[in-house]
C-alpha cells in the first residue's frame, strides 16, 4: 500500500515539473511590446478588422491648406477606398512660422490593413494615446 502512494506522489511530481518546464519555455518566447516604439503596430499580426488611429495636419502655415475641415479629410480617405470609423480634430503646439505644419490635425480611425494606403496619402500613425483618450467619447 505504501508503494502505491509513492507511485501516485511521483506521478504528480513529474506532472508538476513538466508543467513548470512548459510554462517557462512558453514565457521565454513572449516578446514585450513597447508602445512608445512607432513601429509596434507594423509588427503586430493584426486581423483585417483591427482598428488604428491615423492623423494628418490641416496644412502648412502661410502656404497650403490640405483640408479645411474634418469632413474633407474623411472624404479624402474614403475616395481612396479607406473606410473611416471615427474621427476628430485636435491641435498641437507649433511655432508660428511660415513653412511649418499647422497646429490643427485631423485624426481618423481606420482598419489596420488600410494603414499603408493612408500613409501613401500623407497620413501618419497616431501613437500618442493621450490624444485619442482625450478626444473620443467613453462608452
Amino acid at each position: 500500500m505504501n508503494h502505491k502512494n509513492n507511485s501516485k506522489a511521483s506521478f504528480y511530481n513529474i506532472g508538476f515539473i513538466l508543467f513548470v518546464a512548459v510554462l517557462f519555455v512558453g514565457c521565454q518566447s513572449l516578446q514585450r511590446v513597447d508602445r512608445s516604439d512607432t513601429k509596434y503596430v507594423e509588427s503586430m499580426r493584426a486581423s483585417e478588422t483591427e482598428l488604428v488611429w491615423v492623423h494628418h495636419p490641416a496644412g502648412i502655415q502661410c502656404e497650403e491648406t490640405y483640408y479645411n475641415n474634418i469632413t474633407e479629410a474623411v472624404d479624402d480617405l474614403r475616395s481612396h477606398d479607406i473606410e473611416v470609423f471615427d474621427s476628430f480634430k485636435f491641435s498641437v503646439m507649433v511655432a508660428t512660422v511660415c513653412g511649418n505644419l499647422s497646429s490643427d490635425r485631423y485624426a481618423t480611425q481606420i482598419r489596420w490593413v488600410d494603414l499603408d494606403q493612408a500613409r501613401r496619402e500623407g497620413w501618419q500613425f497616431l501613437k500618442d494615446e493621450s490624444v485619442i483618450k482625450n478626444n473620443t467619447p467613453v462608452y
